[in-house]
């Protein structure tokens, strides 16, 4: 697994934008010496941010936060000041500009013919598209978190969204 990984970071020209794994916690992937983790990292030469596959990011983040917190938190944000995929410090550049633009074509697409079902749909994807930086209206409108507790995935999919646009807040 490990020289896959290896070989595909350098086809796409990843190495400098890796900053994280998600792997299943086998033997196989976890081993101290030669689990396909450490053999990644020291490719890489950097330690990165290990996810396991048992709980995922947003899982993480989310279920530390309660929905109390979470509506205090966002009345006091300035949601003219967010950050996009465009305001990193790193440019985005070959494959992974391909993609984003390709992601916000079709993000454009789908919201221009109304082929989501419901609104929460409607907001991952207006947020997808804010974050890749396709947004061409003016102003955006967020909307307020709703409650996170037994959520369905989609609500901790718009949260996680959030989150990262407003990050430096």
């Amino acid at each position: 697994m490990a020289e896959v990984v290896i070989r595909e970071k350098h086809r796409f020209g990843l190495s400098d934008n890796i900053i994280g794994i998600s792997f299943h916690t086998t033997s196989s992937n976890t081993g101290l010496i030669q689990g396909a983790c450490t053999r990644i990292e020291r490719e890489l030469g950097q330690t990165l941010l290990c996810l396991t596959s048992v709980v995922t990011y947003h899982q993480v983040v989310l279920k530390s936060r309660s929905f109390e917190s979470s509506i205090n938190m966002w009345a006091s944000l300035d949601k003219k000041s967010y950050t996009t995929k465009l305001d990193k410090i790193r440019p985005v550049q070959g494959f992974i500009e391909e993609q984003r633009v390709k992601m916000i074509n079709y993000l454009q697409n789908v919201l221009k013919d109304g082929s989501h079902p419901r609104e929460d749909y409607k907001e991952l994807l207006q947020l997808s598209l804010l974050y890749l930086g396709g947004w061409s209206q003016d102003e955006f409108s967020f909307r307020i978190p709703g409650d996170l507790h037994q959520a369905r995935w989609m609500e901790k999919a718009i949260f996680a969204l959030k989150i990262v646009l407003f990050a430096k807040q």
